[in-house]
């Protein structure tokens, strides 16, 4: 089991493993007293040893390396310390073989770890792979990519081939024959390479183009199917759909995720946008003049940051953003976290820093904001004042509230009516 408590310096939650004797009741504690958390437990098969991902978060912080730790006599002996990525165990293949999930450059990777000699041996295979369990000498999980929805497949993990098993949900390969994705490697103001999927629809163009953020703010895009913001909806529009892993992304390591650490959400990750669209405005294949950007939670934020800062935009859509900085501290359900991860609060440092609400004045482009009602990770209210704000900027913007959704849209009727409304939308603001 893990358990979670509170660290009672910072609020913020620390979770440890902790076996539980079926037969005595008896407990035993792995790690107590520590900042950080574990995830991804994975037993062997005789149960004498347990692995798990653990976070060791450093003193007033938010963000902290992710290692995999191996528990033995309740020993603990830590792998890949030299390794930048952020493994999370899967299952052992036997007393030694550990299998774990890992994102790299936009893909679920797969590795096996030898757990004794603190090796690893990666799988290859095209497309995404995560949820695995061993079968004898394979395992299956969840396969998917860009133009695959989720399906069981069959990994050998030494011969590294791969079987699609059947897949239940009628999906067929014809609804992605016609389509093409490009991979950009864009150079950003501080050199680094911001690595962009680009997801082009038949014909030659140009085509209006989607340039879409992702949530997390600690995450990525790439060769995954995502039922809330999957581009082939749009491509069927005839848009194209540009996918950037901007500073803050997993799978490029730890200080490239860290580059919104510290009260800098609109810093360097701008800069790293504005270098995409920058790419994306010089092809012939695309229309500089129907741009948009759009996301969704810290790609919500993102975009109505962008509003205050540029009119290069032809329209905005954002969903569940944050607005004003100061007022959503108090309303968020994890204050805490998010004071860590800024450094500020309202009462102590510059919180307003990078917030959205400050530059409302010069917001030029029209805007479409969709929120939840039952959002509780990013309240509703920071959607109401960001549209008050507009209206009484003369902006030309639109409000849609979805009582019965939270952060996220997840029942279908409603994921329809979301895209038909972006859509639309952007059809009315964006004429050829």
């Amino acid at each position: 089991a893990l358990i979670s408590k509170t660290h009672p310096s910072d609020r913020l939650q620390s979770s440890w493993p902790r076996l539980v004797d079926l037969e005595t009741l008896k407990t035993q504690d792995l790690k107590e007293g520590w900042r950080g958390w574990h995830n991804g437990l994975a037993l062997s098969p005789s149960g004498r040893r347990l692995a798990a991902q653990q976070t060791e978060r450093p003193e007033s912080q938010a963000l902290g390396e992710r290692r995999v730790v191996v528990y033995e006599e309740g020993k603990a002996r830590v792998l890949g310390r030299t390794w930048d990525r952020w493994p999370v165990p899967m299952c052992f293949l036997d007393e030694r073989r550990l299998v774990v999930s890992f994102h790299e450059e936009g893909e679920i990777r797969l590795a096996v770890l030898d757990v004794e000699e603190d090796r690893r041996k990666s799988i290859e295979g095209a497309g995404s792979a995560d949820a695995v369990r061993s079968v004898g000498r394979r395992v299956v999980g969840i396969g998917q990519a860009l133009g695959q929805p989720p399906r069981l497949v069959a990994i050998h993990t030494d011969s590294k081939t791969r079987a699609w098993l059947p897949d239940l949900s009628g999906w067929t390969d014809a609804e992605t024959r016609d389509w093409r994705v490009e991979r950009l490697r864009v150079e950003a103001t501080d050199g680094a390479t911001v690595d962009t999927r680009l997801v082009l629809p038949p014909g030659d163009g140009p085509h209006p183009t989607l340039l879409w953020i992702h949530g997390g703010p600690i995450n990525q895009f790439g060769n995954v199917w995502h039922w809330r913001w999957n581009p082939l909806v749009m491509l069927r529009a005839g848009y194209a759909v540009a996918l950037p892993n901007a500073r803050g992304s997993t799978g490029y390591g730890y200080e490239y995720a860290a580059g919104i650490w510290g009260n800098k959400w609109g810093a360097q990750c701008y800069a790293d946008l504005m270098q995409v669209a920058d790419v994306l405005d010089a092809r012939s294949d695309l229309d500089s003049r129907r741009m948009v950007a759009m996301g969704g939670s810290f790609g919500g934020y993102m975009t109505n940051w962008i509003g205050g800062q540029t009119d290069r935009f032809a329209a905005l859509v954002t969903h569940a953003g944050l607005f004003d900085f100061r007022a959503f501290y108090g309303t968020t359900d994890h204050p805490a976290y998010w004071a860590l991860h800024q450094q500020a609060t309202p009462w102590e440092g510059d919180i307003d820093r990078y917030s959205p609400h400050a530059h409302v004045g010069a917001w030029k482009s029209p805007t479409l904001i969709l929120h939840g009602e039952k959002d509780y990770r990013v309240p509703i209210g920071e959607a109401l004042a960001l549209f008050e704000a507009l209206q009484a900027h003369g902006i030309d913007s639109e409000l849609v509230v979805f009582p019965d959704e939270n952060h996220w849209i997840l029942k279908p009727r409603n994921i329809r009516v979301w895209y038909e409304t972006v859509l639309r939308f952007l059809d009315e603001r964006l004429q050829p």
